[in-house]
């Protein structure tokens, strides 16, 4: 069987035509082993190579923000010395009051804005001034009646002291929110002092804004 198949690629080698068939097929095995060769060897690179390895990321340490008892926040408010903006948006009217001043030593002092004009006051001891170029006048329609129980703020602690909180923390700002059947109202809190009070009522939206002055 040997010598036959031997036999047979002599006489192919000696015809020019069938030694170049044998030519090329020799080649083409040769690739063929070469290509499997070469990916055997990439293979056994591949899992020699050691794998990185991920280092695990340091987690930054929570810090947790103190926050001052509400019934201390509502202290500082009535006691301290701030800068406020109140504004009045009445949804049915689309009329807006705007309140800005200060208070200082249970005094303040400020500008009201409505479609009525400018006025600037004065509450002292509870008793409102309207102050002119010359004088001054007392007045008591500086707040509307349906207005007070939202802007002066004893007033307002006692629509809440019934209410339960709703609170919520969003970093270092706490939101607390009491609520009716008719009123929404959502003080946003640092950690030490009430800097905004939104109230929603079916016929009015409060913005209350305070910054407090350093002593």
């Amino acid at each position: 069987m040997k010598k036959n198949n031997y036999e047979t690629i002599r006489k192919m080698w000696n015809n020019p035509r069938q030694k170049a068939l044998l030519k090329l097929g020799m080649w083409f095995c040769f690739l063929i082993i070469m290509a499997i060769v070469l990916s055997v060897m990439n293979l056994l690179g591949k899992n020699n190579l050691k794998q990185p390895t991920k280092k695990d990321e340091p987690i930054p340490p929570t810090i947790e923000t103190h926050f001052i008892s509400f019934e201390e926040m509502w202290l500082n408010l009535e006691q301290k010395n701030y800068q406020y903006t109140y504004r009045i948006n009445k949804l049915e009217t689309n009329e807006i009051i705007t309140y800005q001043g200060t208070k200082k030593n249970q005094v303040e002092e400020g500008y009201r804005e409505s479609k009525l004009g400018i006025i600037k006051y004065r509450i002292e001891k509870e008793k409102t001034y309207q102050i002119l170029v010359d004088q001054e006048i007392e007045i008591d329609n500086l707040i509307k009646p349906e207005d007070s129980s939202y802007l002066i703020i004893s007033k307002l602690k006692e629509k809440i002291v019934e209410l339960k909180p709703q609170e919520n923390i969003i970093g270092s700002t706490k939101y607390v929110t009491f609520q009716n059947e008719t009123e929404k109202m959502q003080f946003i809190i640092n950690p030490s002092d009430i800097t905004k009070i939104q109230i929603t009522t079916p016929t009015t939206e409060y913005i209350l804004e305070f910054t407090l002055l350093k002593e």
